[in-house]
């Protein structure tokens, strides 16, 4: 599996392999620090590193991030993820999610999903206030 980390300006792009855990440093005019994704493998195990972080728990991954701002924010921050192409879901999956998801924006109204486009003109992505 790999991972590609941007900065929302899309200057900088990073390959991470789950295979090869290491902190991958961000910076850029607003923001200096670094983060680490903690990924279980395919078959289910993961890296002895990471073993209170999954040892007896069913999560597939964990995200840590640290680091500093640079300059003030003005406004809401948020946090977000986007995948780089279409998802393929099922019927059952997308209505499922789309639940799940329902159930989240009533607990935080200004949740923001999509599930993308088949043309690729939005990617699927979510992303919410800090």
């Amino acid at each position: 599996n790999t991972l590609k980390v941007a900065e929302v300006s899309g200057k900088s792009k990073v390959k991470w392999n789950s295979q090869e855990p290491k902190e991958i440093d961000i910076k850029n005019e607003y923001f200096e620090g670094k983060t680490l994704l903690m990924m279980r493998y395919e078959d289910g195990t993961y890296p002895t590193q990471f073993n209170e972080i999954f040892e007896g728990k069913s999560r597939r991954f964990e995200i840590q991030v640290q680091g500093k701002f640079l300059k003030e924010p003005s406004g809401d921050l948020y946090i977000g993820i986007e995948i780089g192409k279409e998802m393929k879901l099922g019927l059952v999956s997308a209505s499922f999610c789309k639940v799940l998801l329902a159930f989240a924006k009533r607990i935080n109204q200004r949740l923001h999903y999509s599930f993308g486009t088949k043309d690729n003109s939005e990617l699927p992505h979510i992303s919410f206030p800090l």
